[in-house]
């Protein structure tokens, strides 16, 4: 009986160590991986490679797929894509194509929060709604392959609220950044016709007071009535909503730091200086725990991503080789 005990005593010594030693083991881990989640605040430490946008920069004409192999057995293929709305683009084509053919371990795509973690629902919901009517980006088209084809996917941007936090580092205020945003959006409106002419208050207070509140977790009560006076201060001139139509928008350059640069492109080239290096070390990170990884973001002609992180991500994974996607579809 003793024996019993104190086998059955030692047994259960046994496994608590095993226990102890295995969530000893797993925090290691998950603090090792954990940065390729994205919650953690990240230092700016590929700025130095990212362009000062004092200069004239050249952009691509066109989409291409650019193939990282840093290693025999790790492989980044980086989708440089020209940002369309045409549904049946080479783009999304090609995406459906290197999804089908390739199945990477790990898909990470643009304009979603790293920090939304694996596999969002939200975003498998919202990428299988605009599937079925037709519309969307290239990234909610990537996630409804994504999830049609059990590959993991992951949002490549910084949380909203880091973000903020770090645009206010850099001399912004919160104003300029909310009517930055609200600029930013006009275009998207016009190319979804979703301008609400006869509810413009109404349409643009929503926006602020709603959607950039959540997403930078501020209390914003900004009116359509200061957004008016700001932009007539910054630009001399009143707002018109033609100055900010898709097309149109698409020909002036969102980021710029040169002098005369309006106040959105000063703004706008932070943006993408805090973007980019989140991306790139969300890059370098998932390449720790993955060995084939598809980056979806934008070439032109709202976010020319690839261009600006060309030499950061070259310092890491050598050179690549670029490929038309034409040659994809083959």
């Amino acid at each position: 009986m003793i024996e019993c005990l104190w086998q059955a005593t030692s047994n259960l010594f046994i496994v608590d160590i095993l226990t102890k030693m295995f969530i000893y083991f797993l925090s290691i881990a998950l603090c090792f991986f954990m940065p390729a989640i994205g919650t953690t605040n990240i230092p700016l430490e590929y700025e130095k490679y990212l362009p000062d946008f004092l200069s004239e920069i050249t952009y691509p004409e066109k989409s291409k797929l650019l193939i990282f192999q840093p290693s025999k057995n790790k492989k980044v293929m980086y989708l440089a894509a020209y940002h369309t709305d045409d549904f049946n683009s080479i783009e999304r084509q090609a995406i459906k194509k290197i999804l089908t053919t390739e199945r990477p371990d790990l898909c990470i795509l643009e304009g979603i929060p790293t920090s939304e973690g694996l596999n969002p629902q939200w975003i498998i919901e919202t990428a299988h709604n605009l599937y079925q009517k037709k519309v969307g980006g290239e990234n909610t088209y990537a996630a409804y392959f994504c999830h049609q084809f059990n590959i993991p996917f992951i949002g490549g941007e910084i949380d909203h609220s880091l973000f903020f936090n770090k645009l206010l580092e850099r001399g912004h205020s919160k104003k300029d950044i909310v009517f930055f945003m609200l600029l930013q959006q006009i275009p998207f409106w016009d190319r979804d016709n979703k301008i609400d002419v006869e509810n413009q208050k109404k349409q643009f207070e929503l926006f602020m007071h709603d959607a950039v509140a959540s997403w930078f977790k501020v209390k914003i009560d900004y009116t359509l009535e200061e957004f008016l006076t700001w932009y007539q201060n910054h630009y001399r001139k009143a707002y018109n909503s033609i100055d900010f139509k898709w097309k149109e928008a698409q020909d002036q350059s969102w980021t710029d730091r040169r002098t005369g640069a309006c106040m959105h492109q000063k703004i706008g080239a932070d943006c993408m200086n805090i973007r980019d290096n989140h991306i790139i070390l969300a890059i370098r990170r998932s390449l720790e725990r993955y060995n084939k990884i598809l980056v979806i973001f934008g070439a032109a002609p709202t976010g020319n991503h690839y261009v600006w992180q060309k030499e950061a991500l070259e310092s890491f994974l050598g050179t690549p080789n670029e490929i038309e996607l034409t040659s994809v579809l083959e």
